[in-house]
């Protein structure tokens, strides 16, 4: 796979932020990947489990939408620079239920690959832009 089609394939597969497109991994996710981001505490295995995960985080912030703001590709992987906006309409975020917030959150994703399909994905997010974008605080929330 060349670097033009390793950019495609990731910007095909960070699709699945965008509220609703969910259905995308079944034909970009490997049946054996793994996502780990470093704010949640396990590791999710297989798409289905990490299917779940992204609904859930439609139904927090229903217009969820993830723009790609550069994606470079290397020998088996591609690094992914980017953005999610959404509006916080439902559950619980540090303690606050739905605050109607819009939010802006950059990130780094990893994106390993076999074959034409994503095995592993793993980032971090700035979830301190998050915290302080549902609280209205930096610090609400945290522990000294």
């Amino acid at each position: 796979m060349d670097n033009t089609d390793k950019i495609e394939l990731a910007r095909h597969y960070m699709g699945i932020w965008n509220a609703g497109e969910d259905e995308r991994l079944l034909t970009y996710a490997h049946p054996d990947l793994t996502v780990y981001y470093s704010h949640y505490p396990q590791t999710f295995r297989g798409a289905e489990e990490y299917r779940k995960m992204l609904q859930a985080t439609y139904s927090f912030f229903p217009d969820i939408k993830i723009e790609l703001m550069n994606v470079i590709p290397s020998d088996k992987a591609v690094t992914v620079y980017w953005e999610y906006t959404g509006t916080h309409m439902a559950g619980n975020l540090f303690g606050k239920e739905a605050t109607g917030r819009f939010v802006q959150v950059k990130g780094l994703t990893v994106l390993e690959l076999e074959g034409e399909q994503v095995i592993k994905e793993y980032g971090v997010a700035d979830n301190l832009a998050l915290l302080y974008a549902i609280t209205g605080s930096a610090s609400s929330g945290m522990q000294p």
